[in-house]
């Protein structure tokens, strides 16, 4: 199976979504897996794609309601950003999907 353009746009999202997030240590811990889940699927056709992916959306509803807070006496969004295991681990796998991670991106500073 290879991997559709449309379908590595929708992860290359919820990842960049993801990793712009705070999450607690278990939430960085269940994104890990779920790019673990997504790579050993690469290819393969199997339903750790789907798995991994839902796992990822569910991830990125917990970040954007972290994110979002919902009025001025709440406690602050709880959870801290990404470590550096997570942010390379989702570089490495944007980078087999096809897709250039954010910070690999050029810029044209002369426009």
């Amino acid at each position: 199976m290879t991997m559709e353009e449309m379908e590595r746009r929708r992860l290359a999202t919820m990842v960049e979504k993801v990793i712009d997030g705070r999450l607690d240590d278990d939430g960085w811990s269940r994104f890990d897996r779920a790019l673990t889940l997504i790579e050993q699927s690469l290819g393969t056709g199997n339903e750790e794609l789907i798995v991994g992916r839902n796992e990822l959306f569910e991830l990125v509803e917990v970040s954007a309601r972290a994110g979002k807070g919902l009025s001025d006496s709440l406690p602050a969004p709880s959870g801290k950003p990404a470590p550096p295991k997570s942010r390379e681990h989702s570089v490495i796998l944007l980078r087999k999907i096809g897709h250039v991670p954010r910070q690999e991106r050029r810029v044209d500073d002369t426009a």
